[in-house]
């Protein structure tokens, strides 16, 4: 059996493996993706300052009884353990306050539900990784056949590496 790498331990892999298998996604994939975003730092924000794609913010704003600035502001954001983008977390139907993704089950689930739906989406391994970091899988122009975050793809490919063998999910 292979050693269990200290990273590995510092996550909370039972929400992990629970929310990654209700979503039907794989346990190892987001402990990795976990790692690679946060560090399983359950607190991680990250002011994302190219962002440009925002969801139905004054609709949200007014719901939730805030200003339409303060509400792209959040969708600006990368939050929790996944870094799941808030205008992403609209998108894909969260209607709570954006804050509330850096609860490890909220944010967790629904980064699931994003991978889940980038799986569908492109099928393979390499190509979920990227557009979960990305958007889309993007291909670079100046390095043929990688990814423009492909150091982010190996980064992930060799977390999976390092627990494949391991009993998780």
């Amino acid at each position: 059996m292979s050693k269990i790498p200290f990273w590995l331990m510092q996550l909370p892999l039972n929400h992990i493996t629970k929310i990654a298998s209700d979503a039907g996604v794989s346990p190892m994939l987001v402990a990795a993706i976990v790692q690679a975003e946060s560090s399983g730092d359950t607190n991680a924000v990250r002011y994302e300052a190219s962002f440009q794609h925002y969801w139905k913010t004054a609709e949200f704003a007014r719901k939730l009884g805030i200003t339409n600035d303060t509400e792209a502001s959040l969708q600006r954001h990368s939050w929790g353990l996944m870094q799941v983008m808030g205008a992403t977390a609209r998108w894909i139907g969260f209607k709570g306050p954006i804050t509330d993704l850096l609860q490890p089950e909220v944010g967790l689930k629904w980064g699931c539900r994003y991978l889940k739906r980038l799986t569908e989406q492109h099928k393979t391994g390499p190509k979920i990784i990227a557009a979960y970091n990305a958007g889309s899988p993007r291909y670079s122009k100046e390095r043929p056949g990688e990814f423009v975050n492909q150091r982010y793809v190996d980064k992930v490919r060799n977390y999976v590496g390092d627990i494949s063998g391991l009993p998780i999910g």
